[in-house]
């Protein structure tokens, strides 16, 4: 499964484009890890799943996705409020599989580029 990030290549937006508009016409499912993962960092749960029903998807918001043939999970960093983002971690069936929050101030300086599928350069030989 190739892993794309937005700061390293980015190639199927409009695949990306369409998989969210579907996942916007979908309910959100949990995942035990998701559940798991709100339990262990304490976070409320309730104001949590209540701000997640109402949130809108939007592919701007999509900072990493992971593909095979498709499209297999997606990645969004959301604003939460003035001093964290929400990050959520997406099935292509809108399963949760895991989700936390972020400092908004983090750049994610630490970003491993070598994990990532990088666009391949071609060379013309003349």
């Amino acid at each position: 499964m190739q892993r794309y990030h937005k700061k390293i290549y980015f190639p199927d937006i409009d695949e990306l484009e369409q998989l969210n508009n579907v996942l916007n016409n979908m309910d959100f499912d949990c995942s035990r890890h998701c559940l798991d993962n709100i339990y262990y960092r304490t976070l409320d749960l309730n104001r949590l799943l209540l701000y997640i029903k109402q949130l809108k998807l939007t592919k701007e918001n999509i900072f990493e996705y992971y593909k095979d043939k498709v499209i297999e999970k997606v990645c969004y960093r959301i604003p939460y409020n003035s001093t964290m983002d929400l990050i959520l971690v997406l099935s292509n069936t809108k399963n949760i599989i895991t989700i936390y929050l972020n400092s908004a101030s983090d750049k994610h300086e630490t970003l491993r580029e070598n994990i990532y599928t990088k666009k391949l350069e071609v060379w013309r030989w003349i």
